[in-house]
């Protein structure tokens, strides 16, 4: 029992013996600590993510200008030469003529579709930077979790490398058995491996936050996100129906959008007018005017593809926003943010609870051991229980904040 304990990542503890050194006056930032504010405030000015968006942005506004656009006029010239030299045969003729494509789609609903366009661009452009921002902090949060694991497991490996030399030690050659030798060993380069392993995965954190703020973070601790009470369902489920970034009212936009692009396609099947005005004159100096049309005949393809494609689109966003309208999503919503505050008290009892009886438990075994009155592997082990609670403490928190980035995601609300 005492092994696989000790095998568990030891968390948490190392933040705890920092902050007893920092007086409480000090902020964060004064303590030496990245702060969450800090890599969002470099990550919104130098992400070169962030300009992608921007760039996704600049392509959809472009889009809707190429919509609301009329199609470019035509213009023809041509000079008929006569093929013979008789006296009196044909003359030199020059006509010039203009056609402009019409389309019935140009009378108010390319209009309609180039606006739309540009407010949902603008809406999924702000929800793009808010959803990096939630990106940034899991994986912000990810590497503070490791980076206090390490530290911890580290602190581990020194206590654990006194143990195994305590109990090799001629003076102990009779108190403790070969198997209780052997499993101090094992645990001690259990812990070894899991050092090893920790160290890929910080680096991999780390190249992950590179990625996303554009530069590399100092070699210094992260403090925790503090995180918040949500407020009540009455209030956020009001900005589920009110805010713009929200789930409802960004979906309710595409909705709106893809009933006109579906209406675009519909208009597009029917006939393409094209007007033309042509002038010709010869060498006599007779001027003729000429008028005419030309139509494309939608016998096979009839745009065909465009509508299909559109129909299906605005078929499915009008099953989805049909589930956000209705009660049932209203339930699943209260019940997840029901969960997001069990989750949050759960955190607190570890935090507040647990964790403070599990050190006094500690500090009365380190009593008894230095009376003489515990081995140094019952020490281990109660070592061992109050890190387990350490390491659930931190993954706790870990879980709240992703259940409250999801609620912020839902909403378009957050405390951030």
């Amino acid at each position: 029992m005492m092994s696989k304990k000790l095998v568990h990542p030891l968390l948490f503890v190392t933040t705890l013996l920092i902050s007893a050194a920092i007086p409480l006056s000090l902020t964060a930032e004064q303590a030496g600590f990245i702060t969450f504010k800090d890599v969002k405030l470099h990550a919104l000015g130098n992400s070169p993510l962030l300009r992608e968006l921007g760039l996704e942005l600049d392509k959809e506004i472009a889009q809707a200008m190429e919509v609301e656009s009329l199609q470019d006029p035509q213009l023809q010239a041509s000079m008929g030469l006569p093929t013979s030299d008789e006296i009196g045969g044909p003359e030199k003729q020059i006509q010039v003529s203009l056609t402009q494509p019409i389309r019935l789609s140009d009378f108010g609903v390319r209009g309609d579709v180039s606006r739309l366009l540009r407010i949902v661009a603008s809406r999924e452009n702000k929800f793009a930077v808010q959803n990096f921002i939630t990106k940034l902090a899991l994986a912000y949060d990810t590497l503070w979790r490791l980076q206090i694991e390490e530290q911890h497991l580290k602190e581990q490996s020194r206590w654990g490398q006194k143990v195994v030399r305590l109990l090799s030690s001629s003076a102990n050659s009779g108190r403790f058995s070969v198997p209780q030798k052997k499993i101090a060993q094992a645990t001690l380069a259990k812990i070894k491996a899991k050092l090893l392993g920790l160290e890929h995965e910080v680096s991999i954190a780390q190249a992950n936050i590179t990625r996303l703020t554009g530069k590399s973070l100092p070699h210094r601790p992260l403090a925790k996100i503090e995180l918040n009470e949500l407020p009540g369902f009455a209030f956020l489920w009001n900005e589920i129906e009110q805010s713009d970034m929200s789930v409802l009212k960004r979906l309710s936009a595409k909705q709106q959008l893809h009933r006109s692009q579906e209406n675009l396609a519909q208009k597009d099947r029917y006939l393409s007018l094209q007007p033309q005005v042509a002038y010709s004159k010869n060498e006599d100096g007779d001027n003729f005017l000429g008028i005419g049309f030309s139509m494309n005949l939608p016998l096979f393809q009839g745009n065909r593809a465009e509508r299909y494609r559109s129909s299906s689109q605005a078929s499915a966003t009008n099953d989805r926003l049909n589930y956000l309208k209705s009660h049932e999503f209203r339930d699943e919503f209260r019940l997840f943010l029901h969960g997001a505050s069990a989750k949050l008290q759960q955190a607190k009892v570890f935090q507040e609870e647990v964790v403070p009886k599990l050190k006094e438990a500690l500090d009365s075994s380190e009593s008894l051991f230095n009376n003489g009155q515990l081995t140094v592997l019952e020490l281990w082990e109660a070592k061992s229980d109050y890190h387990e609670g350490l390491d659930d403490s931190t993954a706790l928190w870990s879980e709240v904040l992703a259940m409250q980035l999801e609620v912020f995601v839902l909403t378009g609300w957050s405390y951030f």
